[in-house]
């Protein structure tokens, strides 16, 4: 949950920059999270084992997640960059629509 919630929070934190509103800069942050939330997940799973932790288990550990983080990467980089935008204007129309996070001082 912490690695997902980190996901949506630095892409609210990164959305009106110009680096989000582009093709290149969704897809560059979905590269980015695509193997950052696999080595957080990997912090998770390291912490879970009792009594068997060492520095060699830690190097296995994202040595085999490897393979797996780069298709999480590669799998956002697509689906980002074939419908990311779309995805945008599709949610800022059902923003406007429904009047939501408007800022109810500025509505009176």
């Amino acid at each position: 949950m912490f690695a997902w919630g980190m996901v949506g929070a630095s892409a609210g934190w990164l959305r009106h920059t110009r680096f989000m509103k582009s093709r290149i800069g969704l897809c560059a942050f979905g590269l980015v999270w695509g193997f950052l939330f696999g080595w957080i997940m990997n912090v998770w799973s390291l912490l879970s084992l009792p009594d068997a932790f060492g520095w060699g288990l830690v190097l296995i550990t994202y040595a085999q997640s490897f393979y797996f983080d780069l298709a999480h990467a590669v799998a956002n980089v697509l689906f980002l960059g074939f419908f990311g935008l779309s995805w945008v204007r599709l949610l800022d129309r059902i923003r406007k629509k429904y009047g939501l996070l408007e800022n109810r001082s500025a509505r009176r």
